[in-house]
């Protein structure tokens, strides 16, 4: 059973006041404190996604730079390939003129040599057909 007298007023007065005083002095700054680490966390998080998206544009942007730089690259290399084999076949082609001008010359110097020849040859072939039979026996012997 339950009494009604001052004491019960007095203690509903008191739970009254320290719930006002444990709303204002406690919960209330307790949640303000929660609403603004919210409020942190939420900017944080928009910072965040803020950072990411302009982290995959700079990947974005870094990985056509770099396909572009390595097409320029293969580009470079393929023309300055191509610009080697071009030096290589003019150098080829001119040390084949000049190693037919050499064999020319030789040519023309070694046939000139053979008509020389051939000249000494007729004028000492009489006398080298004469000398060539004595020796074996075939020709007259005036001695």
């Amino acid at each position: 059973m339950v009494v009604l007298n001052l004491t019960l007023f007095v203690e509903l007065a008191l739970f009254l006041v320290f719930l006002w005083v444990t709303n204002k002095f406690i919960f209330r700054p307790i949640l303000r404190m929660m609403d603004a680490r919210e409020a942190e966390v939420a900017e944080d998080m928009g910072d965040a996604s803020a950072a990411t998206e302009e982290a995959e544009a700079l990947e974005k942007q870094y990985t056509t730079a770099t396909r572009a730089d390595k097409r320029a690259a293969r580009e470079a290399y393929r023309q300055a390939h191509r610009a080697a084999q071009e030096r290589h076949a003019a150098m080829l082609a001119e040390r084949r003129k000049q190693a037919d001008e050499e064999v020319s010359s030789v040519r023309a110097t070694a046939l000139r040599q053979m008509e020389m020849e051939r000249a000494k040859c007729e004028m000492l072939a009489p006398d080298l057909a004469d000398v060539i039979a004595r020796r074996l026996g075939l020709g007259d012997d005036d001695s």
